[in-house]
């Protein structure tokens, strides 16, 4: 009951991408509505979700807590995905969220998500994480990070800890 569509992927390659470019649909509808705190979010084949919704909720609702954010603190999400992290922290006030991803179709699904928030919505906006350097990190005060299964990478780790930011918040898969 709960299936909303049923994608075809075929993909041969021997690498560890998941995704192929030969995607069809089969029958149904080729996005998912999710909910990310009251903010709705349309989930589309390459927008990364975690797949525990229950615990990516509740993983959410943790780093918001934990980082103990004021109001106007300015804050960066590397690895955004659908900008789950950054709407949660919408939600509870935080007015200047800014989330970067290599996916567009991520980026495009997040941005359309925070519409309805008006003015102190989240920003978003397309590249790669892997490629910051630690000025570009420079002018927030928490970044959060919830990067792919294989982890940071040597170089944005170093960006990181070079970034200033007084609050760091690491995901991991």
């Amino acid at each position: 009951p709960g299936v909303v569509g049923v994608l075809r992927c075929d993909n041969d390659a021997t690498h560890s991408v998941l995704l192929s470019d030969e995607v069809s649909l089969l029958c149904g509808r080729p996005r998912l509505e999710e909910a990310v705190g009251r903010t709705r979010v349309e989930l589309g084949l390459r927008s990364f979700w975690q797949l525990n919704r229950a615990m990516a909720r509740r993983a959410y609702e943790d780093i918001a807590e934990l980082l103990e954010l004021p109001g106007e603190a300015r804050v960066l999400e590397l690895y955004c995905g659908v900008g789950g992290i950054s709407l949660t922290l919408a939600d509870r006030g935080i007015r200047t969220c800014s989330g970067i991803d290599v996916s567009h179709e991520a980026i495009h699904a997040a941005t359309r998500a925070a519409e309805p928030l008006g003015a102190h919505a989240p920003r978003f906006r397309t590249a790669d994480a892997r490629t910051l350097a630690a000025r570009e990190l420079q002018d927030y005060d928490a970044v959060i990070v919830d990067p792919p299964r294989k982890g940071l990478g040597a170089d944005a780790s170093r960006a990181l800890g070079a970034s200033g930011a007084d609050r760091i918040a690491y995901l991991s898969c």
